[in-house]
């Protein structure tokens, strides 16, 4: 029979991870959407301008 606070700290690194993926789940979602909105942003710009999203001149 394994001690009782082993199985409390199996538990508690459990929910630690479980808390930590949806942490970096947020942060990551925040990331892409940001990005995102860079990019339209830029598809936006660079459509006056003529530009490709790297920021080369199209022929």
């Amino acid at each position: 029979m394994k001690p009782c606070s082993e199985k409390y700290n199996k538990s508690a690194t459990m929910y630690d991870t479980k808390v930590a993926d949806q942490k970096t789940n947020n942060y990551t979602f925040w990331r892409l959407h940001l990005v995102l909105k860079h990019f339209l942003r830029l598809n936006m710009r660079n459509r006056d301008h003529k530009k490709t999203v790297t920021g080369a001149y199209e022929e």
